[in-house]
């Protein structure tokens, strides 16, 4: 379901869908200075400012960090989530 922009404004946790690929750049964009929490499951993610990107390795999901991302969104990550992560981007 695609929500009216005043309700994007007031979530936490965003996931952005592979589909939404053309627009990530936009999206990432509006939420990079606010205290959002972008998660996606699209192989670029980090790389396009994302913070936390799923992925499937040895068919288990781990998880990739932008830490960078992160903290331009005021968000702080566990050191215990970093060591688990299995790519942390810290630039």
């Amino acid at each position: 379901r695609y929500a009216h922009p005043q309700e994007i404004d007031k979530c936490h946790i965003l996931f952005i869908s592979a589909s939404e690929s053309a627009r990530l750049a936009n999206i990432i964009e509006h939420f990079k200075h606010r205290c959002v929490l972008t998660v996606s499951d699209s192989e670029p993610f980090i790389q396009n400012g994302g913070i936390v990107n799923f992925t499937i390795f040895n068919e288990n999901i781990r998880f990739e960090i932008n830490e960078a991302a992160a903290k331009q969104a005021d968000l702080k990550i566990s050191s215990l989530l970093l060591r688990l992560a299995t790519n942390v981007k810290v630039e």
